[in-house]
């Protein structure tokens, strides 16, 4: 059975290899997401900027909501969007999410957000599984438990999750930066109809296919 969990049991799922849905919605895993819909190949999660810069290809980052100096695109869902990503291997850096991935790094992992939320509900009941909401400097977020909350009880938001969202400090980062548009974009339900996966093997991030 599916269970959300704390950070402290990540090492149990690591260890014991229980696969992992992480979500944090705004907005990590919605970027991955959002890469992969575009045709990205492949997002490496890396663990710092400096490991992200020995990348061979093309490089995401933020640190405390702000792009890396260097970097070829900032942590923006909206922004990759509207990019040509076919084909193309891609590294993440961020803030956050870099760190709870390295916790999991040696299991399956998937990356759950509020745009592919029916299709994580769905991989959430099918498998036995771990689901972790990512804080947002060690502190909870309230988007991410939501997605969670919603994500294990099978039912969908029947409100715009964008007012409570919006009310939460991630959001709040966001709008002191002029990002309103980022918190939009990740509140979008069901944009995407599949959830991206990680295996060891792989190294990143892919789009499964049946």
């Amino acid at each position: 059975m599916s269970k959300i969990v704390q950070r402290n049991e990540l090492k149990e799922a690591n260890d014991q290899k229980i696969p992992v849905i992480l979500i944090d919605v705004l907005r990590a895993t919605s970027t991955i997401v959002t890469c992969l819909s575009k045709g990205a190949k492949l997002v490496y999660v890396a663990r710092g900027a400096g490991d992200c810069k020995e990348f061979d290809g093309l490089k995401i980052g933020e640190v405390k909501g702000v792009k890396i100096d260097g970097f070829d695109y900032d942590n923006s869902p909206s922004f990759l969007f509207e990019e040509y990503l076919e084909e193309k291997k891609m590294s993440i850096c961020t803030t956050n999410f870099s760190k709870d991935f390295q916790e999991v790094k040696d299991t399956t992992v998937y990356a759950g957000s509020l745009l592919n939320l029916s299709a994580t509900m769905k991989l959430a009941a099918s498998i036995d599984c771990y689901i972790y909401p990512c804080d947002r400097l060690g502190k909870p977020t309230i988007e991410d438990n939501l997605t969670s909350l919603y994500t294990i009880s099978g039912h969908h938001p029947n409100n715009r999750l964008i007012d409570l969202i919006s009310q939460g400090e991630s959001s709040k980062n966001l709008k002191s930066l002029g990002k309103i548009k980022e918190i939009e974009f990740c509140c979008q339900l069901d944009k995407f109809d599949f959830v991206p996966i990680y295996k060891p093997s792989k190294g990143g991030f892919f789009y499964e296919t049946l």
